[in-house]
């Protein structure tokens, strides 16, 4: 028996669940505790748990039918196959350059290492880095400690870090952007170019084919998503001033590097399952366009006509053969000449008939005449049942590619 998918077993009707909401709605609005706010609040929630409501049954309903009138899952095809090995391998090289030990632009904190807050006084970082360096306080240390006597130094440090603070040509505090364009490029939008390469790459129709080239639109607006989240993090970021003395502020750009190694890794991840559950069908499956159906006909079709073509000239260069070589139509004649005795057996003297040199016609010949007359009055004994069997074989064998379109 066939069970019906909108059962009043299985589903809520829509009048009972919007009855049980209002129901809900209309005893907060009546409690005793309720004030002039929860009457407000309660008003715009009675205004908008419609449309809520609504838009909520019919997504969970689309859902339900999307799982229930899923295709039959199916192999992975070779080319999703490469897609998802590109975007597991860039996974896994982002999570092991995530870690601050393995990173090529991670510098030692200067707050960190001398255990000293951001607003620790510069006579008292001087002392206690002087105490970290046996042979004294380089000119690098000396240079670093004349810029992070402001605060707005000592956020410029914290942001780059020490490499752009020292090291940028053209940086200067008055101007305090300059330090944005010579770190973002080589810091932010590299890292974000090298991740939008390998994602096209990994979503190429050449490469990964078309069940990955459907993923490539979302995956590349995800990848614009990082990185307007990333400089946002980036420009917005200010250091507690009011912290305790003895806490020492993070570095910002060594925390967005390796959150930004991580988002990397979650996110193709993400992006290599998705590939995965739709080239076998077990999740965001596509059905195949008529287009395509029709072009696979054709393409069968095609395919099939040519085979038959390519056995009917064969058949038609055997023939020739036989009509041009001697041997082969004396061969062809007592092939068929067997075949006529032996599908139509009457008494007919071929010898007798056909050698006479009287000069009297054949068709009055006794014996002739006997086979004619019989033929006429359908009395002749041709097997006509074995000869269609014989050809429905023939057929068959040559029109057996066509069986399945």
């Amino acid at each position: 028996m066939e069970i019906n998918a909108q059962s009043p077993s299985r589903v809520i009707s829509h009048e009972t669940a919007w009855m049980s909401l209002m129901l809900v709605v209309d005893v907060g609005l009546s409690s005793d505790d309720a004030g002039e706010g929860g009457m407000k609040s309660g008003a715009v929630l009675l205004f908008l748990l419609p449309v809520v409501f609504k838009h909520g049954l019919s997504f969970i309903g689309t859902v339900t039918r999307t799982i229930r009138n899923r295709p039959q899952p199916r192999k992975l095809d070779s080319a999703s196959q490469r897609a998802v090995n590109i975007l597991f391998f860039s996974s896994l090289v982002y999570l092991v350059l995530s870690f601050p030990t393995l990173s090529p632009t991670a510098s030692s904190n200067v707050f960190q290492l001398t255990k000293s807050g951001v607003n620790t006084s510069i006579e008292v970082l001087s002392s206690r880095l002087m105490e970290l360096r046996p042979n004294g306080l380089n000119s690098e240390d000396e240079l670093l400690l004349t810029k992070l006597r402001s605060q707005l130094g000592r956020k410029m440090y914290l942001r780059f870090g020490q490499d752009t603070l020292l090291n940028c040509p053209f940086c200067t505090f008055e101007q305090h952007w300059s330090y944005y364009a010579h770190w973002i490029p080589s810091n932010v939008f590299l890292p974000h170019l090298i991740h939008f390469a390998i994602l096209g790459f990994a979503t190429s129709l050449t490469i990964a084919g078309k069940e990955a080239r459907r993923w490539r639109t979302f995956a590349i607006i995800g990848g614009w998503f990082l990185l307007f989240g990333d400089l946002i993090m980036l420009i917005c970021y200010q250091p507690d001033w009011n912290r305790a003395p003895s806490t020492a502020p993070a570095s910002i750009h060594d925390q967005l590097r390796s959150n930004r190694m991580l988002l990397f890794t979650v996110y193709d991840a993400i992006v290599a399952g998705l590939i995965y559950l739709s080239a076998t069908n077990r999740l965001f499956g596509s059905k195949v366009p008529d287009s395509e159906k029709l072009e696979q006909y054709v393409f069968a079709l095609t395919t099939g006509i040519s085979k038959v073509r390519a056995k009917l000239l064969a058949a038609y260069a055997a023939r020739m053969s036989s009509c041009k070589s001697r041997k082969l139509t004396l061969h062809e004649y007592r092939f068929w000449k067997d075949q006529i005795r032996r599908h139509r057996p009457v008494p007919f003297a071929y010898g007798s008939a056909f050698d006479d040199d009287s000069g009297r016609s054949i068709y009055k010949e006794e014996e002739v005449a006997e086979v004619l007359e019989a033929i006429k009055k359908g009395e002749s004994e041709l097997d006509l049942k074995s000869l269609e069997d014989d050809v429905e074989k023939l057929v068959f064998f040559v029109t057996r590619d066509t069986h399945d379109w």
